[in-house]
């Protein structure tokens, strides 16, 4: 297993609902921004594929069964919710620190799955990729069900620890404790990812 196995000249970046109406946007969202920048950048250098979720609601008429029923627990009014979200509204915006550049792509989600009901996996192949780095938030939620998704696609999970986030701790503990130790997703630093971005493309190593 290893770095045989995940194949970084082969990869590309995911970056997670990254957005201005996230609720963690002025809490956890900040700690992450210079790693997932870092990623980004390298990924740039090296001439691999950037991919940015970007959640988007459907209209409350037209949301899932379930999907209303999980916002209903979490407290939130579906019509509410489905208008913070619909496309174009504020809180579906990239935070401009990430701000999405010419050659990246924006793949417009419904639920905690890059992959339900998007062209996510006909993209990822089209472009060669093998392997898929994930970062943003949720670690517990879209980030654990995305990861889980590309596993029975036959893409190669890479998690970065540092560079995802939860407001629970002990929640994005336990989730990386089982894609690690279940899933065999790979569980890696920044520094590390990083790393085998610039190597994959001969680049030299970037200072932390």
């Amino acid at each position: 297993m290893g770095v045989q196995q995940f194949d970084y000249g082969k990869s590309a970046l995911l970056v997670y609902n990254m957005q201005e109406g996230n609720p963690n946007r002025n809490t956890i969202v900040p700690n992450l921004l210079r790693n997932v920048r870092r990623l980004v950048d390298a990924c740039h250098e090296a001439g691999r594929p950037v991919v940015f979720g970007q959640h988007i609601s459907l209209p409350a008429g037209y949301q899932p069964r379930y999907y209303a029923y999980w916002l209903s627990t979490l407290g939130e009014d579906v019509g509410a919710w489905s208008e913070k979200w619909a496309d174009g509204a504020p809180a579906t915006q990239i935070v401009p620190e990430l701000k999405p550049s010419v050659e990246d792509l924006v793949i417009k989600k419904h639920v905690a799955s890059l992959f339900v009901e998007t062209n996510a996996e006909v993209v990822l192949r089209s472009k060669g990729v093998e392997t898929l780095i994930l970062t943003g938030v949720t670690t517990e939620h879209g980030i654990d069900s995305t990861a889980r998704h590309a596993s029975f696609l036959g893409f190669m999970p890479v998690i970065v620890e540092d560079a995802v986030g939860s407001k629970k701790p002990e929640y994005k503990a336990a989730s990386l404790l089982i894609l690690k130790n279940v899933f065999h997703c790979d569980v890696r630093s920044t520094d590390y990812v990083v790393d085998q971005i610039r190597r994959s493309a001969g680049l030299s190593r970037s200072p932390s």
